[in-house]
């Protein structure tokens, strides 16, 4: 009769446990110095691609907010105002949203104070007005366009938080869906927008027969 195999129940020794957690440190060391290099090389792209993400929300952000207070002037028949404030929120650049519209339909309460909010402000970070900056995008027509900056409306908004009105540079929607931002015969409205000092650029033209916006990137 076989007797059955035997099995070794020797512990290892001292000397190969020390070789099996050098071998298992050795390749940790390996694992954490390839994750390190492939960090440093990611970051960058990661970066970019992060602040790239976050521009086109902001950008689309106000576009959206642009159509909405054009709907609403053809929709109430009264006139919208969509205003944008440069502000720092925490160290960072910033802009404030918010639009008005008349009480009793006429462009004259803006001035008079008869309006009400109907685009609650809000706040988008890591961006800024930039009227310089939209210069060299492609198909932007700088030439036939007046500059938010240059608006002649404009509205004060006591934000919270905050002890005095702020400042609102905007845009004017009337009640058939036209911008009235344009001076003369200028076919456009053109907001220039930045991320910051060299880095991304957009810019949001208006049409000022029909108030619809277009997106220009980089």
């Amino acid at each position: 009769m076989n007797s059955p195999a035997m099995v070794s129940s020797r512990p290892p020794t001292s000397a190969r446990l020390h070789r099996q957690r050098a071998v298992t440190i050795m390749e940790l060391l390996l694992v954490i110095a390839i994750i390190s290099t492939l960090a440093g090389v990611a970051m960058p792209a990661v970066s970019g691609l992060m602040r790239g993400q976050n521009m086109t929300r902001n950008v689309f952000s106000i576009r959206g907010a642009l159509e909405e207070a054009r709907v609403t002037a053809m929709s109430q028949n009264t006139f919208v105002w969509l205003g944008l404030c440069e502000k720092t929120v925490d160290g960072v650049p910033s802009l404030v949203i918010t639009a008005l519209s008349s009480r009793s339909g006429q462009s004259t309460d803006l001035q008079a104070g008869n309006t009400r909010v109907v685009i609650k402000p809000t706040t988008l970070r890591n961006i800024t007005i930039d009227a310089d900056g939209v210069a060299g995008l492609p198909g932007v027509d700088r030439q036939n366009s007046t500059a938010l900056n240059q608006s002649q409306y404009a509205f004060e908004v006591k934000l919270p938080g905050q002890s005095g009105a702020s400042t609102f540079k905007a845009v004017e929607f009337k009640p058939n869906g036209e911008v009235g931002l344009c001076t003369g015969a200028l076919r456009y409205v053109l907001i220039g927008l930045s991320s910051g000092p060299n880095q991304e650029v957009a810019g949001i033209q208006l049409a000022r027969l029909n108030g619809h916006a277009e997106v220009f990137r980089q």
